[in-house]
């Protein structure tokens, strides 16, 4: 997984095109997909332990889904209150394969809190 650092370059755009503007990566090992996942969202040291929500209001989260910004799978994440893992593929064209795992992790902490 790669790391922006943005916070160190606040006037950067944070927009993800072809240009290279990552100052890291990290590598996860674990059981499973979702659990290297959230390893490797740790270990970028951006103060985050994991997947977690991005308030906003569903034009603003459908909005980010579209641009690919270093904080694009959190909004990815705060979409599955409002919108299903499809619409979410289309709009960010993820392969579902990864949207689905997300989902999963979310489907998790929703049924943890219940």
């Amino acid at each position: 997984m790669k790391r922006y650092t943005f916070d160190k370059f606040r006037t950067a755009d944070k927009h993800i095109g072809t240009q290279m503007k990552s100052t890291g990566e990290v590598m996860a090992i674990g059981r499973n997909f979702e659990e290297a996942f959230q390893k490797a969202i740790r270990g970028l040291d951006i103060k985050k332990y994991g997947l977690e929500n991005i308030s906003g209001n569903i034009d603003e989260i459908r909005k980010n889904l579209i641009e690919p910004t270093d904080d694009r799978m959190f909004y990815i994440y705060s979409a599955f209150e409002f919108m299903s893992a499809d619409e979410i593929c289309e709009l960010t064209n993820i392969s579902k394969f990864f949207i689905e795992k997300m989902k999963h992790i979310w489907e998790l902490e929703k049924e943890s809190k219940n």
